[in-house]
């Protein structure tokens, strides 16, 4: 009943691009209810108001959105394409067309020492904007990634996995969403996965954390 198309370049392409797949999706598979995608904050800027709402009523539901965190100087610091009012500004358009607005974000992304703060301020920013789900991937420092040369370098220092941990349970105490879908994952360094709704199973999930704490 849900396709999901994942390429975080799809809603990126021309309206009427993506209308023709829409189409297609729709004549392959009758049954379709819904399509969910990856998006940009620049992407949404990029389509008025009356394609939003082409698309919504061409099937699209769900956008998935790197937010990825609720500091203004870590987005420009890690290269993203938009800062937090840009962010409002284009989710406040695709909200009122009818789409719904996921997250993606970045637990430990601001770096050693500012674990709560980011906490804080993303909070801020979910709470203001209201997802739908958010899907916190904690940061994982490969080698082969150009943040890599900035921790070699001296100008971004790692937070360790128990700051991580603290800054995930700050923000799970901090979220005021109702039936917010929240998907925490750990699965590069520890193997851990937080899943539940807010609020009802916020003290499952702080419990949680606090056992991986330990």
């Amino acid at each position: 009943k849900t396709v999901f198309l994942g390429d975080g370049n799809a809603f990126g392409l021309d309206t009427d691009h993506l209308l023709w797949i829409l189409e297609r999706i729709h004549h392959y598979f009758p049954g379709c209810e819904r399509v969910n995608m990856d998006a940009t904050v620049t992407n949404i800027s990029q389509k008025s108001d009356g394609e939003l709402k082409k698309l919504y009523d061409a099937g699209v539901r769900n956008l998935y959105l790197g937010i990825e965190t609720g500091l203004d100087d870590v987005l420009a610091f890690m290269k993203k394409d938009h800062n937090l009012q840009q962010a409002y500004e284009q989710i406040e358009r695709m909200q009122k067309a009818g789409l719904i607005f996921n997250a993606h974000m970045m637990t430990g992304l601001a770096g050693k020492g500012r674990g709560m703060e980011n906490a804080e301020a993303t909070a801020e920013f979910f709470n203001r904007t209201k997802p739908s789900r958010i899907i916190n991937f904690s940061i994982f420092h490969h080698k082969r990634a150009p943040l890599y040369r900035d921790i070699e370098a001296g100008r971004y220092i790692p937070s360790d996995e128990q700051e991580n941990l603290r800054e995930e349970r700050r923000l799970l105490e901090l979220l005021d969403v109702e039936n917010l879908q929240y998907d925490g994952f750990h699965d590069a360094v520890l193997e851990l996965r937080f899943r539940g709704t807010l609020p009802k199973d916020r003290e499952k999930l702080l419990a949680q954390v606090d056992k991986a704490l330990a």
